[in-house]
């Protein structure tokens, strides 16, 4: 039950089955008769199955709120919030004639507040809305805010910023890819998000390999035959720093999230472009402030390609193993300089590194 603190603007207000006198209301309906205590709208009062009410306007306003209020207050309302949705009468409600209600205080609470245990919340009460029968509207209106927040920089770079990465991970994960027409700005998402790739944080790095990886698949499953490539103006940079990741990471969720999106960046072809003889360079426009990470000795693509597969080929987790394979399939299966490239890879010692995955019993 919400608890009314008289020191804290618009809390969420939820009424007690003692003051209930209609036990007639069905779980989610608009309660007429116990308007909020605040004196907000009755249709935005919704009954729960414990006999009380919750208040979206106060919910709203809670997650808004400047100054902050605490901590406690809002990982209560939230908690309450999310055992009413799991109330099927009350969630079908709320979808019905307030789906949208909540997405702009969630997105702004979720890039408000460095605090952990608050948007593993957030993040669930929106996969809730979304996956448990919000349809595409609501996760596409999802989908623009969050990316909005990160295509403005706004958050700079900060835990923040992944947290609100991680939920728009979860969106794009379970939904089609039409979601990403909800996306304005796809060129700064996509410059924020190879900037980000620079940081030395690891936790940051998987989070954006992911998103990367989902919005580019997404994108060129909806993207027609004619339409420019909105990644090919961030290369050799996004291959650098992807590559540059795969090859240093210890981690074999980054390197599962690096595999996914360089098997789908080289099934453009954009592994195979004349930016694999470069060292290094940033995309138009960018900021020359800001440098690739140092590539070994300034090795060329391939060359690069070449030592950042060598970590996967030795990890103890087969999908990272089957997966960084499936990508040298696909590496050489570009006929441009093909022999060239097998060339490297044998020179490289990679016949080696396959032959004992071949050799362990299980593989």
């Amino acid at each position: 039950m919400y608890f009314d603190d008289s020191h804290s603007p618009d809390l969420p207000q939820q009424i007690d089955d003692d003051d209930d006198d209609d036990d007639n209301n069905e779980p989610g309906e608009v309660d007429e008769t116990i308007p909020c205590s605040r004196g907000h709208r009755s249709s935005l009062n919704l009954r729960t199955a414990q006999g009380g009410a919750i208040c979206l306007v106060c919910v709203a306003n809670l997650l808004t709120a400047c100054p902050r209020p605490s901590t406690l207050h809002v990982s209560y309302a939230l908690s309450q919030l999310s055992q009413a949705l799991s109330q099927p009468p009350f969630l079908k409600s709320l979808l019905t004639f307030h789906s949208h209600f909540l997405t702009s205080p969630l997105v702004h609470a979720l890039s408000s507040f460095d605090d952990e245990p608050i948007a593993r919340q957030i993040i669930d009460l929106v996969s809730d809305v979304c996956v448990g029968g919000g349809g595409l509207s609501l996760a596409r209106e999802f989908v623009a805010r969050i990316s909005s927040v990160l295509s403005s920089r706004a958050l700079a770079w900060s835990r923040r910023q992944c947290f609100t990465l991680n939920c728009l991970g979860v969106l794009l994960n379970c939904q089609e890819e039409s979601c990403i027409t909800s996306i304005k700005d796809k060129d700064g998402l996509i410059s924020n998000l190879v900037t980000g790739l620079q940081l030395p944080s690891e936790d940051i790095r998987g989070e954006i390999l992911f998103v990367l990886y989902k919005f580019s698949l997404h994108l060129y499953s909806s993207m027609e035959g004619d339409e420019p490539d909105p990644f090919l103006p961030y290369c050799p940079k996004l291959l650098y720093l992807s590559l540059d990741a795969l090859q240093k990471t210890v981690s074999d969720d980054v390197r599962s999230n690096c595999i996914a999106l360089l098997t789908v960046l080289t099934h453009r072809g954009l592994l195979q472009s004349p930016y694999a003889n470069c060292t290094s360079s940033l995309a138009p426009g960018s900021d020359d402030s800001i440098q690739i990470s140092n590539s070994p000795d300034g090795l060329p693509l391939h060359s690069l390609f070449a030592e950042a597969i060598k970590g996967p080929l030795l990890s103890s987790d087969e999908q990272v193993q089957s997966g960084i394979l499936d990508l040298i399939f696909h590496y050489l299966s570009c006929e441009k300089d093909q022999m060239k490239k097998i060339q490297l890879l044998v020179e490289s010692s990679i016949g080696d590194y396959i032959f004992e995955i071949l050799r362990l019993p299980g593989k």
